[in-house]
């Protein structure tokens, strides 16, 4: 059976976050069963069915290899991926509307990241969508972030500034935002 999952947010959510943190626990944990693979499918106009998006992924990762490396090297993808252990993660879907609106034939285990489902989406694709961060998890996260990093700071002042301008609590909502606002400050 097939598994495909899309997971949807807003810009900064935090999607390709998590697809390279997928990725970096597949290198970094010896997962030898099931092979990740990344893409990124920021340009729809450069594929034409999944075999160029292979192609495309291979070309990412490995761009001083030739045509035909790459070609050998997506065929062997190709097969993993039909014996499920291989992990397809495909990023900005949604400006991608060929060739994998469908989920891909014989292919066993898909994550896609994009911004809005499709019109015409494969029924057989589970859509889950990423959720925004609420007041309480916002205020926690300030509160955890200033006691570890920047204790000298009014607490209080930095909610009260958040939660009276809009743009800044609809930024406070991004994960991505306020996990690179401590990257920043770590």
């Amino acid at each position: 059976a097939n598994e495909t999952v899309c997971l949807l947010g807003a810009s900064g959510s935090g999607k390709s976050t998590l697809l390279w943190y997928l990725v970096d626990i597949a290198i970094h944990h010896d997962t030898h069963d099931i092979l990740a693979i990344p893409v990124d499918l920021y340009d729809p106009n450069q594929f034409v069915g999944k075999e160029d998006l292979l192609f495309h992924a291979v070309h990412q990762s490995c761009p001083d290899f030739s045509d035909h490396e790459i070609k050998v090297l997506a065929k062997y993808l190709d097969e993993r991926l039909k014996k499920g252990t291989a992990l397809l993660l495909a990023d900005n879907w949604s400006s991608f509307d060929k060739g994998i609106t469908d989920t891909p034939s014989g292919w066993k285990r898909i994550v896609l990241f994009g911004r809005e489902k499709p019109l015409h989406a494969n029924p057989l694709i589970w859509f889950y969508r990423l959720p925004e961060f609420s007041d309480q998890e916002i205020r926690c996260f300030v509160k955890s972030w200033i006691i570890n990093w920047q204790p000298q700071m009014d607490l209080e002042l930095l909610l009260s500034t958040i939660f009276t301008n809009d743009i800044f609590t609809d930024l406070a909502r991004l994960p991505l935002f306020l996990s690179s606002m401590c990257k920043y400050f770590n």
